[in-house]
């Protein structure tokens, strides 16, 4: 699917047809959007236009004597400005007077953004951040991660709020793509602009090969030295929800940081969320976003940016873990093949680029002694260690990939498993959060 972000219209001559050229080709259109929608649809593509609208776009006195906007369009903009209930009724449902926007028919969706300035005596006090918040959200909420990608940001209309807000916006989707997919699924994404419009010019060119792009990292938005998951969880959220949340963000830093301290038994030991539980709290965090959005269009919420974009972009990368370890058939179990444990993490390593992590962690297999084994089995039979009585050096620890002895239990069939002594679980699992 190919989706066009354009900021919207409401202006003289809004109707009014022009010679868009893109690739050679000349598209009528009153919009460089719907003219790229036409180009792509063309060559065999899927396309969708979603135009942003921002809330103050009908409070401009001079489009009530414009006499190439729909009658019916005009009257209502005269309503939303001199009638105290219209503009009320206006300001809690705008979405309702876009949908007679004549762009909105051939567009296929649509959303409302808050503006910032004064129009009309009325005066919108909302913030930057917030405007790439709303379109963030519609972006995660509307466009699959399962599945590759593109998307066209058209700047050839707009104020420059509005552009900066949607390339804002764009960017941070690029990552909560990216991290859910580690290149599984691939994002593309291109800048739309035309040149100048000037009544001489008898056809505009519009440029579509303007290509974005953005680094991303195996590395963790959040910290639990900073105790973010109690405090993203408690911002966003309340009672039930919260503790949910909460959760999934500590499960989700345990995780990523067994994988990226290369301490892979430990993600057999602690397992890990369920995919369908992240997509849900995703969609919660969305679906809050939209209705602290549309609670007052005049007024900021005064939403924290960072806190919801940190909260969206660790739900993202866990489920971009856990569809990683799904993939390769790892899952909370009590004994591991410690074979087993080598080569399917070799694989995780190569997927998150961790290729260090191979190198050490194969190393250490290799390092483990059969008589280290068979010594700690006899150890075990002879309940030689009394339980919460295991101290583990942290430098140790690490250095050694999670895999020392005298923490382990060896199972020696025709082939070694091992797993964690239930004693040592709990200060593994401090071990790991404490260096996220």
């Amino acid at each position: 699917m190919i989706y066009i972000y354009q900021i919207g219209r409401l202006e003289r001559n809004l109707t009014k047809n022009l010679t868009f050229k893109i690739a050679s080709e000349q598209y009528e259109s009153s919009l460089s959007s719907f003219a790229l929608k036409n180009h792509l649809s063309n060559l065999g593509h899927d396309v969708k236009v979603i135009m942003i609208y921002p809330v103050s776009l009908p409070f401009n006195r001079a489009l009530l004597n414009d006499t190439s906007l729909d009658s019916e369009l005009r009257d209502k903009i005269g309503k939303i400005i001199n009638d105290e209930n219209e503009k009320k009724k206006y300001l809690e449902d705008p979405r309702s007077f876009f949908e007679i926007h004549p762009h909105v028919r051939e567009a296929d969706d649509f959303i409302v953004v808050h503006s910032i300035g004064k129009y009309e005596n009325i005066e919108f006090e909302t913030q930057f951040d917030d405007i790439v918040l709303e379109i963030f959200a519609d972006m995660v909420e509307r466009i699959s991660c399962d599945e590759d990608q593109k998307i066209y940001i058209d700047i050839s209309s707009g104020h420059n709020i509005y552009i900066g807000s949607l390339l804002e916006a764009v960017r941070y989707f690029a990552t909560f793509f990216s991290l859910t997919n580690w290149n599984e699924k691939k994002i593309e994404l291109y800048l739309v602009f035309s040149e100048p419009i000037r009544p001489d010019l008898s056809e505009v060119n519009v440029y579509i090969d303007y290509e974005l792009k953005y680094k991303y990292f195996f590395s963790s938005p959040i910290k639990s030295t900073s105790n973010d998951p109690q405090n993203l969880s408690s911002n966003i959220f309340k009672g039930e929800s919260r503790n949910r949340v909460k959760n999934l963000l500590e499960n989700f830093l345990l995780i990523f940081s067994s994988i990226k301290n290369n301490v892979p038994l430990a993600v057999y030991a602690f397992g890990y969320s369920q995919k369908k539980e992240i997509d849900e709290s995703i969609s919660a965090v969305t679906n809050r976003i939209k209705e602290k959005m549309r609670g007052d269009y005049r007024e900021s919420p005064c939403l924290s940016k960072e806190i919801y974009i940190k909260m969206l972009l660790s739900l993202s990368f866990y489920r971009g873990i856990v569809k990683v370890l799904e993939s390769l058939k790892i899952s909370k179990c009590d004994w591991v093949e410690i074979n087993e444990l080598k080569q399917k993490f070799t694989e995780v390593y190569k997927r998150f680029g961790l290729n260090l992590n191979n190198v050490f962690l194969s190393r250490d297999v290799n390092n483990i002694k059969p008589e280290d084994m068979f010594n700690a089995v006899e150890q075990s039979r002879s309940k030689q260690t009394e339980p919460n009585n295991i101290n583990i050096d942290e430098r140790n620890f690490f250095a050694h990939s999670g895999l020392v002895t005298h923490i382990l239990d060896f199972e020696l069939t025709h082939e070694t498993e091992v797993r964690y002594k239930s004693e040592a679980l709990d200060t593994i699992r401090k071990l790991l959060r404490k260096n996220v």
